[in-house]
């Protein structure tokens, strides 16, 4: 059904590419924390582990996250969740200052 539905909306739907710059960072780990939030344990872009970035349990099951996907944040501050392989095809990491 999923194969399907896909399959239908890129036939109907117009293509777009994405030229937005956003920040992000690959989540590691989830770790189920108190009082309805989430903790994501995610890595900098040499590879080091971050500090745990807090996100509220309904951000997190709204957003559906798996770990190996995407903490993205957009420069108006709305955040979101890419998968990885969605992610790294459509994203570049730019020189860090």
């Amino acid at each position: 059904m999923a194969d399907e539905r896909r399959e239908y909306l890129q036939a109907t739907l117009p293509q777009y590419q994405s030229h937005k710059k956003v920040w992000a960072a690959k989540i590691l780990r989830v770790i189920q924390g108190p009082e309805d939030m989430t903790g994501l344990i995610c890595e900098d872009a040499a590879g080091r582990e971050m500090p745990e970035i807090s996100v509220t349990d309904e951000w997190y099951e709204d957003h559906m996250v798996l770990e190996g996907g995407y903490l993205v944040v957009y420069a108006d501050g709305y955040e979101s969740w890419s998968p990885k392989e969605a992610f790294e095809q459509g994203n570049t990491l730019l020189p860090q200052d």
